[in-house]
């Protein structure tokens, strides 16, 4: 019988190795028929058999087989069985292919240490990879570690050594050691390492030299046989190479054909393979960086866009496309104004008039968790940005990384500083630009207590706390930020145009505090000490010193202001002020002056007293009717609900708590993904169809919260910060509805209570009484049928154009299969999740 048996294993084998993988799998079949199919080891091979069948294309089925096998749940990897080490081996390549890195690791240690791998060739495999993912993960420390540990018996492998010395080399260089390579040229491996050398010792022209290099070695490296594509790769760090010596435009155009030569290759079959690289996040990645020090904001902000939602964990990405917005919404730092003199005597007048474009502010009132070049949208992106640098205690070695940042390298502890710092810095100058000098004042005075911050830093922070200051009406803690000499002694390692800017900026803003203070004498001494091109005239400031009003000395203030540095803004007028203003344009017209009548809430709003230690997420895309929930919530409740955002729109009508998001609030409103698994411990998701979804949201993007966009929207190639058709914008914002519901169903940890919209609005009450069932809310009776009363609130957009019809068949198809992709994940969520879970406990 024992010869019975081992002839299918032999003959399987040899198959194996012929790649003849239908003979294999003919011979297991024999060999289940005499020992069953409980035999984990020969289940295990014919799921091998069967997906080298597929071309390694059926990825799927090889998971499954493999999840009932180990009794794992990809990409768990918590278990105590490692008795079968070729098993969890194809697991582990499952894991590292799919760039669960850490898993893999992790797993592949767990193997090495627990002894039970007795094939030698397995050996050699499980330490290859573990080297390979361990460099994916950026521990270059930990790869040299295992190469010493467990790579003697590597080196004497002819079939292993160079790929081992390659791993090891990378691993080397990466960690700044300089060594001399013992590769020769004769691979395009070997010229990819060798050309990393060169680049990493500054030596780039030789880098880009050993890299044409390809064009005299014969090799059979593409994606059928090796995954990845030549051509992507070459263009990639070509494009790398003339970026790092400040030619982004020319960087930009090899990063271009990267993109185009992976999307290129993604079209073959050979594409759905597991090997196949799919690194387009990389090379959009690298793209964005190009297009922003090309000053090409809008290019740069599209490749990032796409960049977070692979790295949503880099801190990186966000302060970069913070800076996107700043450089479209602010390009125009310093303005020219004309200045003409009427009259004489004691009847002078000086006229200031602006030249050039209107409005430099994103006024659309679009949703700030819809990627947009905004203002708003870079204050959201310095907020995350500064929520994944956390606070922590100085390491003893502030080299060592500290915070993973794919796709590129680890921050350290400097490096973690001076991205904080520099986050700070920004976030300052843009919530100044968004008039809201008080959180402007925060992040200035967060920074100078900053340990690391620098001198350039210190000088920034300081000039934009006076300015807040200056908005606040605390003239005298203003004056104390701008000191020249402590300015001067923090600026004199900068440059001189950068010194001289700075200086300016801060006689400027004394000026502005002694004319706000009546102390226009010395106020004039100052002006007249500016050594810059841009000088007041002299007449503004040349009036009889009597009597002034109020009003007089601040459109003096804000005259010197606007002729200096035009990032100083002022309160000069009421929240509905001019165009100018935060609300310009629709949003203002459709929202802020609107004649509705008051709120008339149930009782009198009050804030969760005391606040609750679980922080409870309103999650919805927007347009799925968050903020009609919100005023249902307050008015059954009475207790006032949070917002991740700053809408002043509907902080004015009946939402005091905008920009709140701890206890004190019931629940905090928020259009963005699960970021940070500690900021909200349950959540309730707000599930609308998308076609409605979608279509409300573009009417809010025209007519604000309540408006109805014109037909000729529906027909523009354009609009305001949305350059795209109708037919684009549908596609974009499908795929961010999929994106949200998906990320909330899959990686929320926590307890997760789903709403429908439309049931919602079909049977309020009950539906209104299980989310209060969720939170643990007891009401009264009365207070139901109070809201039930006042359901309908001053939020709901009242419907038109009954007539109009904006989406297309072709639409409607994609918004089925899309709409049934979430719903299928909605069932199998409950389906995972008991009924206990699902609520709040």
């Amino acid at each position: 019988m024992a010869n019975t048996k081992d002839e299918p294993v032999i003959l399987a084998h040899e198959c194996y190795v012929k790649k003849d993988y239908a003979g294999a799998l003919q011979h297991l079949n024999e060999l289940e028929t005499l020992v069953g199919t409980s035999n984990k080891r020969v289940q295990h091979n014919k799921a091998v058999v069967e997906f080298m069948i597929s071309d390694m294309k059926n990825v799927d089925k090889l998971k499954k087989a493999i999840a009932q096998l180990t009794g794992l749940v990809f990409p768990d990897i918590e278990t105590k069985d490692l008795s079968s080490p070729f098993l969890l081996y194809n697991y582990a390549v499952l894991l590292y292919h799919s760039r669960y890195y850490y898993q893999c690791t992790v797993l592949l240690e767990r193997l090495l240490a627990c002894k039970n791998v007795k094939d030698n060739k397995l050996f050699q495999q499980i330490v290859l990879l573990l080297l390979e993912a361990s460099l994916c993960r950026r521990t270059y420390e930990k790869t040299l570690e295992i190469a010493k540990a467990h790579g003697d018996p590597l080196k004497s492998n002819n079939d292993v050594s160079e790929l081992f010395e390659r791993l090891v080399s990378r691993a080397q260089l990466l960690l700044g050691q300089k060594i001399k390579l013992n590769l020769k040229p004769d691979s395009i491996e070997n010229v990819f390492i060798i050309a990393q050398q060169h680049y990493l010792n500054g030596d780039v022209k030789e880098a880009a030299s050993t890299l044409g290099q390809y064009k005299t070695i014969k090799y059979n490296y593409d994606l059928k046989t090796q995954g990845e594509d030549i051509w992507a790769a070459i263009n990639n760090n070509l494009g790398v190479i003339y970026l790092s010596i400040k030619k982004p435009f020319l960087a930009s155009k090899y990063f271009q054909h990267a993109v185009k030569e992976h999307f290129k290759a993604m079209e073959c079959e050979d594409s759905e393979k597991l090997i196949a690289c799919r690194d387009r996040p990389l090379y959009v990645y690298n793209l964005g960086l190009a297009l922003l020090a090309a000053n090409n904001s809008e290019g740069a902000f599209e490749c990032l866009v796409e960049a977070a939602r692979h790295y949503p964990n880099n801190p990186r990405i966000w302060l970069h496309l913070a800076e996107c917005c700043v450089k479209k919404c602010c390009s125009e730092e310093v303005q020219q104004y004309t200045v003409k003199k009427l009259g004489s005597g004691p009847h002078t007048r000086i006229l200031l008039s602006k030249e050039g474009k209107g409005d430099k502010y994103s006024t659309s009132g679009e949703s700030f968790a819809i990627p947009s070049l905004s203002l708003e949208f870079a204050a959201l992106c310095l907020r995350n940005a500064i929520t994944l640098l956390p606070n922590q205690e100085a390491p003893a070695d502030v080299t060592a990384p500290i915070i993973q940042a794919p796709p590129g390298p680890p921050i350290n502890w400097k490096q973690r500083c001076e991205l904080k710092n520099s986050t700070f810095v920004l976030q300052s100058y843009v919530l100044l630009h968004l008039q809201d000098p008080l959180s402007a004042l925060v992040s200035a005075n967060e920074l100078l207590s900053q340990p690391e911050a620098s001198n350039c830093h210190k000088a920034w922070a300081h000039i934009y706390a006076a300015e807040a200051l200056i908005n606040l009406d605390r003239i005298s803690d203003a004056i104390e930020h701008l000191h020249p000499p402590m300015i001067h002694e923090l600026v004199t390692v900068m440059p001189y145009q950068m010194k001289d800017l700075i200086a300016v900026s801060v006689w400027a803003k004394a000026a502005v505090c002694h004319i706000l203070r009546g102390d226009l004498v010395t106020a004039r001494k100052i002006l007249l000490q500016i050594n810059s091109p841009r000088v007041l005239p002299l007449q503004i400031i040349e009036i009889k010193l009597a009597a002034m009003s109020r009003r007089s000395i601040f459109f003096l203030a804000a005259a010197v202001v606007m002729l200096y540095f035009s990032i100083i803004l002022f309160m000069l007028s009421p929240l509905h002020g001019s165009r100018g203003g935060y609300y310009a344009g629709g949003y203002m017209n459709n929202f802020a002056f609107r004649h509705d009548p008051p709120v008339n809430w149930c009782s009198e709003l009050t804030w969760q007293t005391p606040p609750s230690p679980d922080v409870v997420a309103l999650v919805s895309y927007p347009g799925s009717g968050n903020t009609w929930l919100r005023y249902l919530l307050q008015q059954v409740t009475g207790v006032v609900t949070g917002s991740i955002y700053m809408d002043y729109g509907l902080r004015v009508h009946g939402f005091p708590a905008e920009n709140v998001t701890d206890g004190s609030v019931l629940v905090v409103k928020t259009h963005a993904v699960p970021m940070d698994s500690d900021k909200f411990k349950s959540a309730i998701l707000l599930i609308r169809n998308p076609r409605d979804a979608i279509l409300a949201d573009f009417h809010r993007l025209h007519r604000g919260h309540i408006g109805t966009a014109p037909k000729s929207a529906f027909k523009k190639k354009s609009h305001e910060n949305k350059k795209s058709d109708w037919s684009t914008y549908v596609s974009t914002q499908l795929t961010a509805w999929e994106t949200l519901h998906q990320m909330w169903l899959t990686r929320f940890p926590g307890p997760l209570h789903i709403v429908f919209y439309e049931v919602l609005v079909r049977d309020t009450r009950n539906t209104l009484q299980g989310i209060l069932d969720f939170l643990n809310y007891n009401v009264t009776e009365a207070n139901m049928n109070c809201a039930m009363a006042n359901k309908e609130g001053i939020y709901r957009r009242k419907k038109k154009h009954q007539d109009f019809e904006p989406f297309t068949a072709d639409m409607y198809k994609a918004l089925d299969q899309v709409r049934n992709r979430v719903l299928s994940m909605v069932m199998d969520y409950k389906k995972k999740h008991d009924h206990s879970h699902v609520r709040r406990t």
